[in-house]
């Protein structure tokens, strides 16, 4: 399919790139979710670690009360950093946010924009990013432009119609299709940029 056919996806006036908007879900997003999972498991391990070496280099040693009484704040650590998330998702962003991606020879410049759209409808039941109707209403927004130098590959999520960009391990970008014709356009311009063997597997 031409990418340049997509309706709401290419700018008319500029033919190599790409330009759509689309509606991303927070906290039912699985991708958002495993992200925060692992980042509080890292969280909680390092300090773990770093309570058991302050006990071992003050006390000479960990005994088992000590491991208990980490354990537990350990746990409650956790239930407090997801209490808050669960909060920003479901309260303060409805469990949305929306985005703005436009994609051409100086790099991707993306927008995310807290607000609602025309259409008013609840992401309650969403997991999968999904189109924007209408003006979006902005009451935040955060904008950023990324160079083409600093990705090296991409690696393609088709279930969640999502494309991650990196530079080498690190995870510079995450970009959301909205239906399936935007991201087909989005992996045919971007194979145009990389070659197959920076295409990471899915």
């Amino acid at each position: 399919m031409a990418a340049r056919k997509l309706q709401n996806i290419l700018r008319p006036h500029e033919e190599e790139g790409l330009r759509w908007r689309v509606a991303v879900p927070v906290g039912t997003n699985p991708l958002i979710l495993t992200e925060f999972l692992q980042l509080s498991c890292v969280s909680c391990l390092i300090i773990l670690l770093s309570c058991t070496l302050g006990l071992y280099l003050t006390e000479g040693g960990v005994f088992p009360e000590d491991i208990a009484v980490l354990l537990r704040f350990a746990v409650i650590f956790f239930a407090v950093v997801f209490a808050l998330f669960l909060l920003l998702a479901f309260v303060l962003l409805k469990n949305r946010y929306y985005a703005v991606y436009r994609l051409d020879q100086s790099g991707i410049y993306y927008e995310l924009i807290r607000g609602c759209d025309e259409s008013g409808a609840s992401a309650l039941r969403r997991m999968r990013p999904y189109p924007v109707q209408g003006i979006i209403k902005a009451s935040r927004t955060y904008s950023r432009h990324l160079i083409w130098e600093k990705v090296t590959s991409f690696q393609n999520i088709h279930s969640m119609r999502a494309v991650v960009l990196r530079r080498k391990i690190w995870h510079m970008l995450k970009l959301y299709s909205p239906d399936e014709a935007a991201h087909a356009a989005l992996l045919e311009y971007l194979c145009t940029r990389f070659s197959a063997d920076d295409a990471l597997p899915s």
